[in-house]
Formats: C-alpha cells, sequence, structure tokens
C-alpha cells in the first residue's frame, strides 16, 4: 500500500505496447520465425510471460501435464509451464500450446522448516515460492516448480479441498517388471504403461484420489507419461530452459533434468548482468545452481549459446529505474478483493501493492505493472503506467478481455467492462458472444476502440 504519492494522475501515454506482452503494437507478419520452446515459471499476464519471455496466446491450446484441457483464467503467477509456439526476430511470440505443469498433487507430510513431502518426494520453498495458505501435515495440494533429481524446488503451493487425482513427477531411480521407483517412492504400474528405463523422467498419477491410491510407500498408477526434457525440446529451434542443474562436467557440459548440454561455447553470466566467457568467467557453474539456459539442437546434441545464474524466478536483466522486477502483468485495474490488506487493486486476478511515485491508476484503466511477488501472493509494484489512450489521438493498440453488451446491430461490445469498441470494419475471427474472452487490436478514435481485428481466444 501507498503512504506517500504525488496527487498527480497518471498521464495516459500515446505509446504503441509490445504485442506479445498483452498490450498493443503492430503485427509480428513478416518478421522472421523460428520454432520455439520455454519451459519455465509464468512470470507475468497479457499474454502469457514465462521467466521475461512474452507469448502472445490467441490460438494457444491450454493442456495440463496429461493433455487434458485447461481453462485459460486458470493459469496463475509461478505456476510451471512448457510453451510451445514460434518466436520472431522483432522479439515477439505466439504461442500455439501452453502445458501446465503440476509436479506434484497430493498430501503433505514431514513438515519442517520450509520443507516437506509429497508422495514421497522431497520438495523445498524457495525463498519467492507462494503460498496459497499456511502450510500443515494432511494438507492436500498442487506443487509447481523446478524439479531436480533431488525432489522439488516450489515456485507455487496451492492448498486445495480435494483433488481429483494423486500425481507425481521425477526421476526413476530403478525398474522391475510391474514397478518403478522414484526418489523414495514405489510407483506400480498399470497395464498400458510405456517402456521406462533408470533415468527416465515420468509423470505417474492414481485417480481417483483416494487412500486406495496408495499402498503402504507404492503409488498404484492409473496412468503414466514419460516426460523427458530432451524428447520434448529436441524439434525446436530456440530453446529456453530454466532448471535446476543435476550434474556437471566443465568446462564442457551440463545436466538438466536428463538432458545433456553443450556449454563448450556458450556465454555465461550471472543474473545481475555480469557476463564472461569460457576463457575467464566469474561464476562458475555447479550441483544445484538454478540456471537460464539459451539454445538450440545441433546435430541431435542440445548447444546452448548462453548459460545464466539466477535467484529463483528471478527474470534475467529486467529493470526498470535500476529496480530489478521478476513480474509484470498488462490488464485493466479493478478492486482488491479477497487481497491482504496492502493491495490497492488488482490487476489480472492479481493483488498488487502499488509503491510506484505516482497516484494509484483508475479503477478500469489499463495499465502495465512491473514489480516482485512476495509469499502471500502479493505483487509489491515499483512500475504503473497507464496504457490505455482515451484523448482522440489515434495509436497502435491491442487489449484482451471479455465481451460484454455485443450490439450485432451496431457491430459494437464492451471489453473489460469498460472499453466500448466498435467492430463494424474489423476483421472477426471466431464467433463473438457474451461471455467470450477476445483479443482485439486497433486505435482509440473519440473515446472508442475502433477494431482492425477481433479475434477469440481458446478457452
Amino acid at each position: 500500500m501507498k503512504h506517500s504519492k504525488s496527487l498527480m494522475a497518471i498521464t495516459a501515454l500515446a505509446t504503441a505496447l509490445a504485442a506479445c506482452g498483452g498490450g498493443g503494437g503492430s503485427s509480428s507478419s513478416g518478421t522472421a520465425s523460428t520454432s520455439a520452446r520455454s519451459e519455465g515459471v509464468i512470470s507475468g499476464f497479457g499474454s502469457v510471460i514465462v521467466d521475461g519471455e512474452s507469448y502472445g496466446t490467441t490460438a494457444a491450446a491450454y493442456l495440463d501435464e496429461f493433455n487434458q484441457a485447461v481453462a485459460r483464467n486458470a493459469l496463475r503467477i509461478g505456476m510451471s509451464v512448457s510453451v510451445d509456439g514460434r518466436r520472431n526476430d522483432d522479439g515477439t511470440g505466439e504461442a500455439s500450446r501452453v502445458e501446465v505443469r503440476r509436479l506434484l498433487r497430493g498430501p503433505i507430510t514431514d513438515l519442517s522448516s520450509g520443507t516437506f513431502k509429497v508422495l514421497g518426494q522431497p520438495v523445498t520453498l524457495s525463498s519467492a515460492a507462494l503460498t496459497s495458505q499456511t502450510l500443515a501435515n494432511g494438507q492436500l495440494v498442487e506443487i509447481y516448480g523446478l524439479p531436480s533429481s533431488d525432489g522439488i524446488s516450489a515456485s507455487r503451493v496451492d492448498v486445495v479441498n480435494t483433488l481429483s487425482s494423486y500425481s507425481t513427477y521425477g526421476r526413476i531411480t530403478a525398474v522391475d517388471a510391474t514397478a518403478v521407483t522414484m526418489g523414495g517412492l514405489m510407483i506400480k504400474l498399470p497395464i498400458n504403461s510405456p517402456a521406462i528405463a533408470v533415468g527416465d523422467w515420468i509423470y505417474a498419477k492414481c485417480a481417483p484420489a483416494s487412500q486406495a491410491c496408495l499402498d503402504g510407500s507404492a503409488l498404484n498408477a492409473t496412468q503414466v507419461r514419460l516426460a523427458n526434457l530432451r524428447d520434448r525440446i529436441d524439434s525446436a529451434q530456440r530453446v529456453k530452459i530454466k532448471g535446476v542443474i543435476d550434474s556437471a562436467s566443465l568446462p564442457n557440459e551440463l545436466v538438466i533434468q536428463g538432458l545433456a548440454i553443450d556449454i563448450s561455447r556458450a556465454t555465461l553470466g550471472e543474473s545481475d548482468g555480469d557476463e564472461s566467457n569460457q576463457n575467464g568467467f566469474a561464476w562458475q557453474p555447479k550441483v544445484g545452481d538454478f540456471v537460464e539456459v539459451k539454445g538450440s539442437y545441433q546435430n541431435g546434441r542440445f548447444v546452448a549459446s548462453r548459460v545464466e545464474q539466477e535467484g529463483y524466478r528471478e527474470v534475467s536483466n529486467l529493470r526498470t529505474a535500476g529496480v530489478r522486477y521478476s513480474t509484470e502483468l498488462y490488464g485493466v485495474v479493478s478492486a482488491a478483493t479477497n487481497c491482504p490488506s496492502a493491495a490497492d487493486y488488482q490487476v489480472q486476478s492479481v493483488c498488487v501493492d502499488d509503491q510506484a511515485p505516482s497516484a494509484n491508476p483508475a479503477i478500469g484503466s489499463y495499465v502495465e505493472v512491473k514489480g516482485n511477488m512476495q509469499a502471500d501472493n502479493l505483487l509489491r509494484a515499483n512500475k504503473v503506467e497507464a496504457k490505455r489512450v482515451s484523448d482522440g489521438t489515434h495509436s497502435s493498440y491491442e487489449e484482451k478481455g471479455t465481451v460484454s453488451s455485443l450490439n450485432t446491430v451496431d457491430k459494437t461490445f464492451t471489453l473489460n467492462n469498460s472499453v466500448l469498441v466498435n467492430y463494424a470494419s474489423a476483421r472477426v475471427q471466431g464467433d463473438l458472444t457474451n461471455g467470450v474472452f477476445v483479443e482485439v487490436k486497433g486505435s482509440y478514435q473519440n473515446g472508442q476502440l475502433v477494431a482492425t481485428k477481433v479475434e477469440r481466444e481458446n478457452d
């Protein structure tokens, strides 16, 4: 909550937004693009922002770790995801598939000083982990974060009342005819299981969730899915991975989730921007380090172009007036509901404690927010910038939101209960009905958004 601010209102800026960041901007069509995959943690919304890298999601399918549909509005900051799509040379990106990766689902056991177990798998809370409430043994939880051969470093822990299934993700350490071992958990395999070898990473689940799923220290799996990192990324031309180093053979190789990474030609750097190369770097990768790796597959091997050490959940080198931030949002300001007392308002359902040096934005305004998530799911914002131009200025613009008050005769509707959209001259993709989620591109003219394109998103 802000304690001292200027009384001046934020001035709306007549500047185009980056299209992939959820604001406005020119289309990325006409620029060169390559297939891409990002593995990491959601660090913002507007589109979907994975560890600072933005993807437009208009045509994306949303799935869970077992390829079941997930509602777009179920995504939250701190969730671990895999994003498939394309990256353009101008820095924009478009996702075709977003996989929400719950790494563990089950009851908490052995809780002690920021560590606990779920289905026998060790979980460590990072210093910036988001939790929905105080944790206790016996609670049912869903865990998101970064896996390693030693367990899960959690970026988000959601306490839930019920679970439809118990599930786990990890590295297989032993195999026999009817079962495999994952850390301290034996997994009894269903009849239709794929061939599994020691060193493979798998998802296993038991549904419906009940005590029948657990047989002592064993999980009676009803479904198993191979999920090796190397298999998920081998077709992408650009790859970005955030993970924990499981082993290192310097100066040539790192291993993350079973994936051998050639770092012999990579630039190495720390999260504060310090850089060096193999001839004399200040930071030396080691087992257990959190890193972000960028590279591509070359002749059947993943070759890194850059490896960066990171404090957990820090987005690489994103700075605002010298202040580091880990989370960015683009959306409409709404009143704080079910938020901590320090919250001033909400954006994209995220509670915001506005520490920026300007007056709070008005309810209904469209803003860019940058800051750092706190453990109680509160975003402490150090930059808040209004992005809507409503003074008659013509500017390239993009906004996403929900349709209401649709008038098919006048070709108008209201977006996010606040913006009048005229789509008479727009290219419309998908059926428009009240309640659907859309992306709108156009320009502000005389107090309304005159759309050139309206595209319905998958939900």
